[in-house]
Protein backbone atom coordinates (compact mmCIF):
# COMPACT_ATOMS: atom_id res chain seq x y z
CA UNK A 1 0.00 0.00 0.00
CA UNK A 2 2.67 2.50 1.02
CA UNK A 3 4.47 2.14 -2.75
CA UNK A 4 1.12 2.83 -4.27
CA UNK A 5 0.41 5.49 -2.36
CA UNK A 6 3.93 7.48 -2.80
CA UNK A 7 3.53 6.37 -6.65
CA UNK A 8 0.48 8.60 -7.31
CA UNK A 9 0.82 10.88 -4.42
CA UNK A 10 1.94 13.42 -6.57
CA UNK A 11 -1.23 13.48 -9.06
CA UNK A 12 -3.11 13.08 -5.75
CA UNK A 13 -1.87 16.09 -4.21
CA UNK A 14 -4.12 18.44 -7.09
CA UNK A 15 -7.95 17.03 -5.36
CA UNK A 16 -8.11 18.17 -1.97
CA UNK A 17 -10.56 15.78 -0.73
CA UNK A 18 -8.58 12.73 -1.76
CA UNK A 19 -5.41 13.72 -0.97
CA UNK A 20 -7.16 14.34 2.84
CA UNK A 21 -7.46 10.77 2.90
CA UNK A 22 -4.17 9.80 1.78
CA UNK A 23 -2.97 11.80 4.71
CA UNK A 24 -5.34 9.75 7.13
CA UNK A 25 -3.76 6.52 5.69
CA UNK A 26 -0.38 7.70 6.06
CA UNK A 27 -1.09 9.01 9.33
CA UNK A 28 -2.92 6.01 10.37
CA UNK A 29 0.05 3.54 8.91
CA UNK A 30 2.65 5.17 10.60
CA UNK A 31 0.89 5.25 14.11
CA UNK A 32 0.05 1.25 13.47
CA UNK A 33 3.95 0.96 13.27
CA UNK A 34 4.58 2.91 16.27
CA UNK A 35 1.97 1.34 18.32
CA UNK A 36 3.44 -2.06 17.21
CA UNK A 37 6.74 -1.81 17.19
CA UNK A 38 8.40 -1.59 20.51
CA UNK A 39 5.87 -4.91 21.22
CA UNK A 40 7.23 -6.79 18.46
CA UNK A 41 10.60 -5.78 19.08
CA UNK A 42 10.91 -6.58 22.72
CA UNK A 43 9.50 -9.78 21.49
CA UNK A 44 11.95 -10.91 19.07
CA UNK A 45 14.81 -9.40 20.62
CA UNK A 46 13.92 -9.61 24.16
CA UNK A 47 13.44 -7.08 26.56
CA UNK A 48 17.12 -4.95 26.64
CA UNK A 49 17.88 -5.52 23.22
CA UNK A 50 14.33 -4.90 21.70
CA UNK A 51 14.52 -1.76 23.87
CA UNK A 52 17.52 -0.61 22.73
CA UNK A 53 16.64 -1.40 18.83
CA UNK A 54 13.06 0.56 19.34
CA UNK A 55 14.95 4.10 21.11
CA UNK A 56 17.84 3.81 17.24
CA UNK A 57 13.98 3.31 15.55
CA UNK A 58 12.76 6.27 17.28
CA UNK A 59 15.98 8.58 16.86
CA UNK A 60 16.48 7.45 13.83
CA UNK A 61 12.97 8.74 12.88
CA UNK A 62 14.17 12.15 14.38
CA UNK A 63 16.66 12.66 12.34
CA UNK A 64 14.98 11.25 9.01
CA UNK A 65 12.59 14.13 10.00
CA UNK A 66 15.71 16.78 10.60
CA UNK A 67 17.14 15.63 6.92
CA UNK A 68 13.82 15.54 4.90
CA UNK A 69 13.45 19.24 6.31
CA UNK A 70 17.09 20.51 4.98
CA UNK A 71 16.26 18.79 1.87
CA UNK A 72 13.06 20.32 1.58
CA UNK A 73 14.53 24.22 2.45
CA UNK A 74 17.74 23.99 0.25
CA UNK A 75 17.49 21.31 -2.31
CA UNK A 76 13.78 21.17 -3.36
CA UNK A 77 14.29 24.43 -5.87
CA UNK A 78 17.06 22.29 -7.20
CA UNK A 79 15.20 18.94 -7.55
CA UNK A 80 11.47 20.10 -7.76
CA UNK A 81 8.84 18.54 -6.35
CA UNK A 82 7.97 15.98 -8.80
CA UNK A 83 11.41 14.46 -9.05
CA UNK A 84 11.28 14.35 -5.00
CA UNK A 85 8.59 12.19 -5.36
CA UNK A 86 10.05 10.09 -7.65
CA UNK A 87 13.55 9.80 -5.72
CA UNK A 88 10.89 9.06 -2.74
CA UNK A 89 9.30 5.82 -4.72
CA UNK A 90 12.84 4.73 -5.36
CA UNK A 91 13.46 4.65 -1.39
CA UNK A 92 10.06 2.95 -1.10
CA UNK A 93 11.19 0.22 -3.63
CA UNK A 94 14.70 -0.23 -2.34
CA UNK A 95 12.98 -0.68 1.12
CA UNK A 96 10.35 -3.15 -0.39
CA UNK A 97 13.43 -4.89 -1.91
CA UNK A 98 15.74 -5.21 0.99
CA UNK A 99 12.73 -6.39 3.06
CA UNK A 100 11.81 -8.70 0.40
CA UNK A 101 15.56 -10.39 -0.83
CA UNK A 102 17.80 -10.17 2.31
CA UNK A 103 15.20 -10.44 5.29
CA UNK A 104 15.32 -14.38 6.46
CA UNK A 105 13.09 -15.51 8.89
CA UNK A 106 15.12 -16.78 11.95
CA UNK A 107 18.62 -15.27 10.47
CA UNK A 108 19.08 -12.96 13.31
CA UNK A 109 21.87 -13.18 16.13
CA UNK A 110 20.24 -11.86 19.27
CA UNK A 111 16.65 -13.76 18.41
CA UNK A 112 18.94 -16.65 18.28
CA UNK A 113 20.34 -16.19 21.45
CA UNK A 114 17.81 -14.90 23.35
CA UNK A 115 15.49 -18.41 22.76
CA UNK A 116 18.93 -20.17 23.35
CA UNK A 117 19.47 -18.56 26.83
CA UNK A 118 15.53 -18.76 27.87
CA UNK A 119 15.49 -22.97 26.37
CA UNK A 120 18.16 -23.37 29.50
CA UNK A 121 16.08 -21.52 32.30
CA UNK A 122 13.51 -23.38 34.14
CA UNK A 123 10.19 -21.96 33.97
CA UNK A 124 8.88 -21.55 37.24
CA UNK A 125 10.84 -21.33 40.80
CA UNK A 126 9.39 -24.75 42.12
CA UNK A 127 11.52 -26.31 39.20
CA UNK A 128 14.48 -24.38 39.92
CA UNK A 129 14.76 -25.66 43.55
CA UNK A 130 13.67 -29.30 43.19
CA UNK A 131 16.79 -29.52 41.12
Amino acid sequence: MQTVISVTYYWVAEIKWLFMIYICIVAASQGGLFSLYAGVSGKIYGPVQGGNITGLFLWSFGWAGIAAAIIQRFLIYDIGYYNMYWILFALTVVALLIAIFLYKEGDNKWAKERASNEMLKPLNKSEEKSD
